[in-house]
Formats: structure tokens, sequence, C-alpha cells
């Protein structure tokens, strides 16, 4: 299972995702407008808490902002930090595999797999994200805005 993280008063949450609608919607639709709405669901990231030898452990739960939550991409960067969707990391000069620019930073998203977008054109369709040795993770969308786009 992969990691996921979202921001919590303004502090980053690691833990399993879930997306859920505090209600029980009516199976009775007269139309598109009956459906919830993307804003009525809330959005959770799930922690298990601490406990000593055989006793309860409890889960703690943490009601997130919506666009802060990027899913892990079970690799990581050249200092050993895990890379998440989301994060913009920076290729070294001699990297240039896939025909990828050297010395870029790219933002890491998710489409069919997760991929590069280059910072430098950000309607160009990304590389996929496989050997991510030498990359260096240089901020987020979140906390680093003026890196985005």
């Amino acid at each position: 299972m992969r990691e996921y993280r979202a921001k919590y008063s303004d502090k980053w949450i690691y833990g399993a995702y879930y997306k859920f609608l505090p209600y029980t919607p009516s199976p009775v639709i007269k139309d598109e407008t009956d459906l919830p709405s993307e804003n009525e669901y809330k959005h959770l990231i799930i922690t298990d808490g601490f406990s000593d030898w055989n006793m309860p452990r409890d889960l703690k739960v943490y009601e997130v902002e919506k666009d802060t939550v990027g899913q892990g991409t079970g690799m990581y960067d050249k200092n050993n930090h895990e890379i998440f969707e989301g994060d913009f990391i920076k290729i070294p000069d001699s990297w240039d595999d896939y025909g990828t620019a050297a010395g870029m930073i790219y933002e890491i998203y998710y489409n069919e797999g997760f991929r590069l977008k280059p910072k430098s054109n950000p309607k160009a369709r990304g590389n996929w994200l496989e050997s991510t040795k030498n990359f260096e993770i240089v901020g987020n969308k979140i906390d680093n805005p003026e890196l985005s786009y």
C-alpha cells in the first residue's frame, strides 16, 4: 500500500487516504443535481497511534485539505526522501535518459503512472518517472508556490 501525505494545520501528515461522504445519499435520483457534489466529501489521512506492548492502539484521523493530498511514488531521491505527487525535483546535469533536459525542474504528477512535467512547459506531456537515484527534491507545490507554473 502506498503512503499519502496532506496538510493538516500547516503540518504534513503521512498515512492512508480516505475520501468520505458523511451521509448516505438517497438511492432515488431524479437528475445529476441529486448527486453529491465534490465539495461535500471529506478528505482524511489516517495514521495509527502509539501503544505499549499488548495494549490497544488507536487510529488517528485528520481531516485535510483536498488540494494538499499527494500519493507517494514509492521512489526516493538521492537524499533518501520519498518522492510524492506534487513534489518538484531537479534532475542533475549529467542525466539525459528518456530525452529529459538535464538541470531542469520538474513536477511529479499522476497520469496512468507517475510522470515528470517540465516547469518550463507545463502543457508538455511528461516522461514516465522511472529512475530517481540522482534526482533531488527541491520543494512541492504547496510549500513552494513560487516554483509552480
